[in-house]
């Protein structure tokens, strides 16, 4: 083996050694939807409401084994119709512990939703696929997937529109 094929291998075992192991088929996740201004605990506006119902309808065609959020208002609240769709409970989730939630998908076997916030859910792609993304402030709708192909976790990004009056 020469030297060349020797660097590529180790780092292809270190890509896959950072990742966290989790068993998942499909880890979708997204920031909740648009929220109410000045608010303790906001709810989604009419805005983010539509966007949480078209989640519900992207995700139909899949077949979702667990849904998560964390206990806020916009996240429960992004995430209820999924559930709802599919015949799942919101599991609360603790946004300041990710690796109890990563820990959690080891066992899962099929997909899953996680909606979480403009901090929380970067870290958890940056885990789960070595990639770095920003979600900013008033950036909503973007669903991000992790899926494994030919033995290594892609990530792929789509947006969840609404219409717009």
């Amino acid at each position: 083996m020469n030297t060349c094929s020797t660097l590529l291998s180790f780092v292809a075992l270190c890509a896959v050694t950072l990742a966290a192991p989790v068993q998942a088929a499909d880890i979708f996740m997204t920031r909740h939807f648009e929220k109410q201004a000045n608010v303790q605990d906001p709810g989604l506006t009419p805005t983010g409401q539509q966007r949480a119902i078209q989640l519900a309808t992207l995700l139909s065609d899949k077949e979702l084994v667990r849904v998560y959020a964390t206990d806020y208002r916009r996240t429960q609240q992004t995430a209820s119709p999924t559930a709802d769709s599919q015949g799942l409970a919101v599991t609360s989730y603790d946004p300041m512990n990710p690796t109890a939630l990563l820990d959690s998908l080891k066992d899962i076997e099929g997909a899953v939703l996680i909606v979480g916030h403009s901090n929380t859910v970067p870290p958890l792609i940056e885990r789960l696929t070595g990639q770095r993304i920003e979600i900013g402030e008033s950036d909503y709708g973007t669903l991000y997937r992790v899926s494994e192909q030919q033995g290594q976790r892609q990530l792929t990004m789509q947006e969840v529109s609404v219409a717009t009056p």
